[in-house]
């Protein structure tokens, strides 16, 4: 299936030549479709990276099965801040996020071992890059405590708008897109506006798969809570997929640029 983001360019990270004489409905359509191909096939394509998660994910589930927190619903809430399931949350949370980007990297770059290599430059532009998202924050955040809530309102979509800028600068540096300077973020609204919806349509499914496994477990026989949970580890593992998947391609519409593969 060729998107806006394969045709008329020969090289990753080449400009398109022309765009498709379709409508923009079309088009997003066609990015949609893309994303869940893409996001579907990077668990098997990119398996170690979707891994990042998936298996810090499995292991909190063992946790979670071993101390009996889906015995009932009144054990699930009992056990929900159990010390060691906390402490396997945090190391799912972080491979959730390596997981993303990681798999972002790797549609730009076009295999496993770039995408895990990243350049000196690109990691010092990305530290850059998220301190900036922190940094133009800040000042929104303490004038919205002394600002009355009508003009807070404002502020809060100033701030947004401001942010979503600032993130295209971010996923630029962290796909070690050097074309991408400060002073171009601001006419990047397509990417921002794509890769914002992309990210949309691949994390809501997903998460509300993962929370509806948890719900069906509840009280079921343990082999068939570990049959759910090691499906639950494989959404999550999607959840992450997808989400690389929108960054990169939400990028190379919006920049018109293509990715590696």
């Amino acid at each position: 299936m060729t998107t806006l983001v394969d045709a008329g360019a020969r090289a990753p990270g080449e400009r398109l030549d022309a765009r498709p004489a379709r409508s923009p409905l079309y088009r997003f359509a066609g990015l949609c479709l893309d994303l869940y191909r893409r996001g579907g096939r990077a668990l098997w394509i990119a398996t170690p990276l979707a891994a990042l998660v998936v298996v810090p994910e499995f292991l909190q589930h063992i946790v979670e099965i071993k101390i009996g927190m889906f015995a009932s619903t009144e054990a699930f809430r009992a056990h929900a801040l159990d010390p060691l399931r906390m402490g396997f949350g945090v190391a799912k949370v972080a491979g959730l996020v390596l997981a993303m980007l990681a798999i972002a990297r790797f549609w730009w770059t076009g295999s496993i071992g770039a995408a895990l290599r990243m350049p000196p430059r690109a990691l010092l532009r990305t530290a850059f890059a998220v301190a900036l998202v922190f940094a133009l924050e800040l000042p929104f955040d303490l004038l919205r405590r002394v600002v009355p809530a009508g003009p807070g309102m404002a502020l809060a979509v100033a701030a947004f708008l401001i942010q979503a800028f600032a993130f295209v600068y971010l996923v630029a540096a962290l796909l070690d897109d050097r074309t991408m300077t400060l002073r171009r973020t601001p006419a990047q609204w397509r990417a921002a506006l794509l890769m914002m919806v992309l990210l949309v349509l691949a994390y809501g499914p997903c998460f509300a798969l993962h929370m509806a496994t948890h719900k069906l477990a509840l009280g079921l026989p343990e082999l068939a809570v570990w049959a759910i949970m090691t499906f639950d580890a494989l959404v999550v593992g999607l959840l992450a997929a997808l989400a690389g998947t929108a960054l990169a391609l939400g990028y190379a519409a919006g920049t018109g640029q293509r990715l590696a593969r």
